[in-house]
């Protein structure tokens, strides 16, 4: 997708069981690694959005 300056930008969509959900401070562990390992060959603006494997169907996200 492209952000409204026209950047391209990379979403990832983490979706969990809704058994139990990512506090705070794991949350921006995740982030952080994630963006980290992906720095070298993506040049994108990442952003990260959760949500539940219940709402996953109203944001469009096919689950397996």
């Amino acid at each position: 997708e492209e952000d409204r300056d026209g950047d391209e930008t990379l979403n990832i969509i983490v979706v969990f069981d809704g058994k139990k959900l990512l506090g705070g401070k794991r949350t921006l562990e995740l982030t952080w690694r994630v963006r980290r390992k992906l720095e070298k060959d993506e040049d994108r603006f990442l952003t990260f959005g959760f949500c539940i494997k219940e709402e996953a169907g109203e944001l469009g996200i096919a689950l397996p």
